[in-house]
């Protein structure tokens, strides 16, 4: 009887955990809906009052892509981005708000393809503290004092990974991953819920393109 009780539980859960993501995407897209159409209700009331409520939500959501699009095509020019900067100075300026707008658009440069590209690789190196494993991501190459050639490797935080620790490691303390940047994002992001089930070592050097400039006899990246 304890052996069937278990079967059911273990199914449950194993459901539960399937349908969860679904179920809080569903929420947060009703919840975004609900703030798009919310915007411009009173516009669309003030011209159609008997507009049906879903051809309101549809016409909120259009107009607002027009204007995330035009806003895109604005700021990738010198005037749209100077009116920006000088936007974003002002929000700078109000206590509350600066926190807010701040800690968003870190999280949000996060997952910007420029800054993806930083980050080389996704290594493992002994951190804080010997016996104790950490993962990083390889952004360039250094030499120490000591004319050792070392990796600078990042280490963020969980769940934040806009903040973290910047290291100076000898390329032989490291170890590589088997890891796209993406995973290893997610993986810190969800606190090691998200992410592999093994990080086996990847035989494949690291070519950061600062290597070059450190080491001009190996132009295919440092030797393992």
């Amino acid at each position: 009887m304890s052996g069937l009780l278990s079967e059911i539980k273990k199914s449950f859960v194993a459901g539960l955990l399937l349908i969860l993501p679904l179920i809080i995407t569903v929420l947060i897209l009703r919840f975004l809906f609900g703030i798009i159409a919310g915007l411009f209700s009173p516009i669309l009331l003030h011209f159609f009052p008997v507009i049906p409520i879903w051809l309101k939500t549809l016409i909120s959501v259009a107009i607002l892509i027009v204007l995330v699009f035009g806003l895109g095509i604005l700021t990738s020019h010198f005037l749209g981005r100077w009116f920006w900067t000088r936007f974003e100075n002002i929000l700078m300026q109000i206590p509350l708000l600066r926190t807010i707008y701040s800690s968003s658009r870190e999280v949000v440069g996060v997952f910007r393809g420029s800054n993806l590209d930083n980050f080389k690789e996704v290594v493992l190196i002994e951190f804080p503290r010997v016996g104790m494993k950490s993962l990083g991501f390889v952004t360039g190459v250094v030499i120490d004092d000591k004319g050792n050639d070392c990796f600078k490797i990042f280490i963020p935080t969980t769940p934040n990974p806009t903040s973290g620790f910047l290291e100076i490691v000898e390329k032989s303390k490291i170890v590589r991953c088997k890891m796209s940047v993406e995973d290893g994002i997610r993986m810190i992001m969800s606190g090691g819920i998200l992410g592999p089930e093994s990080l086996c070592p990847s035989k494949e050097p690291i070519h950061p393109p600062q290597a070059q400039a450190f080491d001009p006899d190996k132009q295919k990246g440092l030797p393992k």
